[in-house]
């Protein structure tokens, strides 16, 4: 698509609410029901925010192929340009017709803090096997897709 087409098309999605999938640099975003902003790495795992309008809530989150338990606990280890921390990331469940599983981050404002102030991010996961997955996302066009979908959303929720 045409640039000054793919801002045409993202300006009537966030004035009149169309749904639709646009892209920002690696980062694509959704306005519908839930409102999604993410990217996607070369192992196909996600990286990215949604937000609901059931609970009103948005959530950073991970979607890996490895199965995990609704509710329980996983610790990981972030990286990115910005610095470093421990992050817990609790497990929702198995992602509709995906073949992953959505872990979201306990800690929102950390994680928002390194997806807004860096140009990539690295989360550490350990495994059951004494293995650790690491998984890498680029963060260009981030700020810019989170933005537009967390303002549809606010938009939804009568804010």
């Amino acid at each position: 698509m045409k640039p000054i087409l793919r801002i045409v098309a993202g300006l009537a999605t966030a004035i009149f609410g169309i749904a639709s999938a646009q892209t920002i640099g690696s980062w694509d975003y959704e306005i519908n029901n839930d409102f999604y902003a993410g990217t996607v790495n070369d192992s196909s795992n996600t990286f990215g925010q949604q937000c609901s309008t059931s609970d009103r809530k948005c959530r950073y989150f991970v979607g890996l192929p490895t199965s995990c338990k609704d509710g329980a606990p996983y610790p990981a280890l972030v990286n990115s340009d910005s610095g470093a921390f421990p992050a817990k990331l609790v497990c929702v469940g198995r992602v509709g017709k995906y073949n992953l599983y959505r872990y979201v981050f306990e800690d929102f404002g950390d994680i928002d803090s390194a997806a807004r102030n860096s140009k990539r991010i690295g989360i550490a996961v350990p495994m059951e096997s004494s293995e650790v997955m690491v998984l890498r996302f680029p963060l260009d066009g981030a700020i810019a897709a989170i933005t537009m979908m967390r303002n549809a959303a606010d938009r939804a929720n009568g804010k």
